[in-house]
């Protein structure tokens, strides 16, 4: 018998085996040919065990050994495979027990999970299944992306055996994934909540909107996930994570399923009793929940879940006048007012028509003291005469307020006038519509050309830093509540960007702080 053919049969740890340069070299040949002998050797319960050791065992094990083993795991012996699920998964698994990984023994890691779930599935999710802690612990990894991959990988799996009638496969349902998320995000929001959007976002791009397992995310636990997310707007360092996952993945979940009558009904009553949260947000004096509240506002409105709605956005309209120095909230209500005048949203339309808003706006445009928001309300104007809704047409051009509005910013376009002189005519014109008592004008010091260049080039400046969207003919572009570094100027374009900086910041600072930052110069208040 030779030295090699003696090792094998004494069961001589792997490890030790390829220390002699002879005894590699016809490991190689006998592995290449998958030689019994060879097979009998690996599959014993000591080798098998020492192996995986050498492949999760970080502190005395060499990446060079589990790089070794890695390559004789993946080489499809299915005598060598049959034996590691038989007796080697718990001690493999428990790898999942670590805080801290090694990226390249991560990666040979979920390199073995992978084929073991590709080609053992039904005994990988009898054992996941078994195995209490399983799942939690995917869970607490989720940031890592490999092992997002496994997971959203195992579910694949899982609706491909569904598919072909497998029993006991349903591993997800059975180990309360969705419930594991949960608790996940009420323990540690601030670190599991981006892992979670974007594991929920993924699922999403994976799953028809109207399967069973979308719909079954926002029922489980009760609307636990509903629940959870609601509760976490509140905190200022991830509310804007929060919005975030509620407008990419639970709104578009709840629309898509609008026919599921009894799914709509369940789910309708999970939100009605946490939209109460909301509603209070916008009575807040705290502008960082007043900012959220907004937002949440507008994610039901882009994806048209009105029954949450109520008159929520005649609220919002309000919050222009209650915060007069917010440059940040102005371009959200103003963007989500444009989009529902450009969207032809009726059933809002309706509500905003009916509250008078053309005159709450002709009124916000004559207070008698420096505020921040009068180019949003132009821009709001100028969004209801652009709307191609034929009720908003027929209501502007029936109404002598609005008349009377569009003959009063022709001042504004007059060169001849100073952007100050233009100004006071434009106010004393719409108090006048408005039936308020009218002022004795009083006349202005000439100014030369200069001086009108100079003043109109400021009324430019005023206008751009505002809200840099031209009035007439404006398209505001779809929100998207996700952009995470939007300026003043893309806030514009796109108002209800829910920026986890920007709400962390404005919440920071008190209503004073505001007014003090935003006040204008002289000349700008001018």
């Amino acid at each position: 018998m030779s030295s090699f053919d003696q090792a094998l049969a004494d069961r001589l740890l792997l490890k030790d085996l390829l220390k002699n340069d002879d005894n590699e070299r016809q490991f190689r040949v006998a592995l290449r040919n998958k030689e019994e002998k060879l097979l009998g050797y690996l599959s014993h319960p000591a080798v098998l065990e020492d192996m995986v050791k050498a492949l999760v065992d970080e502190e005395d094990r060499s990446l060079q050994e589990a790089s070794e083993v890695l390559g004789i795991l993946l080489a499809n012996l299915d005598e060598v495979t049959v034996a590691f699920v038989s007796s080697q998964l718990p001690l493999f698994f428990s790898y999942l027990d670590r805080e801290a990984m090694n990226p390249r023994r991560l990666y040979y890691f979920l390199r073995v999970a992978s084929f073991l779930f590709q080609n053992k599935t039904p005994e990988l999710f009898a054992f996941v299944q078994k195995d209490e802690g399983f799942t939690s612990k995917l869970v607490n990894h989720l940031s890592s992306v490999h092992i997002m991959q496994l997971v959203l990988n195992m579910l694949k799996l899982e609706e491909q055996m569904k598919d072909l009638n497998i029993p006991d496969c349903d591993w997800s349902v059975k180990t309360n994934l969705i419930g594991q998320v949960v608790k996940a995000l009420q323990q540690s929001p601030a670190t599991n909540l981006e892992s979670v959007n974007k594991f929920m976002s993924e699922i999403c791009n994976s799953y028809n909107m109207n399967s069973f397992f979308m719909k079954s995310i926002l029922l489980a636990e009760d609307g636990g996930l509903i629940k959870t997310l609601v509760a976490l707007t509140k905190l200022r360092s991830v509310s804007a994570e929060a919005i975030k996952l509620l407008d990419d993945v639970v709104f578009k979940v709840i629309m898509a399923n609008q026919e599921d009558e009894e799914f709509f009904t369940q789910v309708s009553g999970h939100f009605q009793k946490e939209r109460e949260v909301f509603s209070q947000m916008l009575k807040s004096d705290s502008l960082g929940e007043v900012l959220v509240g907004v937002k949440f506002m507008h994610a039901l409105i882009k994806h048209r879940a009105l029954f949450l709605l109520g008159d929520g956005l005649i609220e919002v309209v309000g919050l222009i006048f209650r915060f007069p120095w917010s440059n940040i909230l102005h371009n959200v209500i103003t963007g989500m007012i444009s989009h529902v005048f450009q969207n032809e949203e009726e059933e809002l339309i309706s509500q905003l028509l009916k509250a008078d808003l053309l005159r709450t706006i002709v009124e916000g445009l004559v207070v008698d003291k420096p505020v921040g928001y009068l180019p949003h309300l132009r821009m709001i104007a100028s969004a209801m005469v652009e709307s191609p809704a034929i009720s908003v047409q027929e209501y502007l051009s029936n109404e002598i307020l609005w008349q009377k509005y569009v003959e009063a910013m022709e001042f504004r376009n007059d060169k001849e006038l100073s952007f100050k002189e233009a100004e006071r005519r434009v106010v004393a014109f719409l108090r006048e519509a408005l039936g308020y008592p009218t002022e004795t004008p009083q006349e202005e010091t000439p100014k030369t050309e200069e001086t009108v260049a100079t003043e109109n080039q400021t009324e430019e400046n005023v206008e751009e830093n505002a809200i840099p969207v031209e009035e007439k003919g404006t398209e505001v572009a779809k929100e998207d509540l996700t952009d995470d570094n939007s300026t003043t100027e893309e806030s514009a374009e796109t108002p209800v960007e829910a920026t986890e900086q920007t709400t962390a910041e404005e919440s920071q600072v008190t209503p004073e702080e505001v007014l003090e930052e935003n006040k204008p110069t002289e000349e700008t208040e001018n």
